[in-house]
């Protein structure tokens, strides 16, 4: 008797769905404690009790992350960014530019700094 007689195609489905259900709360556990960890905003206790409610009570470690803080989610990359808009050219130039009207750098090292932005 073939294999396939003893395990219908509807169960094959559902356990494919599992294991994409499985796949995908692993990733968002990993993503999760990675955007723990990239925080700048609280220190190493605040990293150990979040990581500790999210490994011990998965579910409601990650919903109350996710409600306490979501719009930062996802803001920071791997090199530590913390805008998503940080390297877009016409955010920076604004930013030179504000920083030329406070004096905080001068005229000549405002157009390298725009040469070296804009090349």
């Amino acid at each position: 008797m073939p294999i396939a007689a003893d395990y219908p195609l509807l169960e094959v489905f559902w356990t494919i769905t599992l294991f994409a259900v499985f796949v995908v709360w692993v990733w968002l556990v990993v993503w999760l404690l990675m955007d723990n960890f990239r925080r700048d905003d609280h220190g190493g206790v605040a990293k150990a009790v979040w990581t500790v409610l999210v490994i011990a009570l998965p579910l409601i470690g990650i919903v109350a992350y996710v409600i306490t803080r979501p719009g930062e989610l996802g803001y920071r990359s791997s090199d530590g960014g913390g805008s998503p808009y940080a390297h877009d050219p016409t955010d920076q130039l604004q930013r030179l530019s504000e920083l030329k009207d406070k004096g905080a750098i001068t005229d000549e090292e405002f157009e390298a700094y725009k040469s070296d932005l804009l090349a």
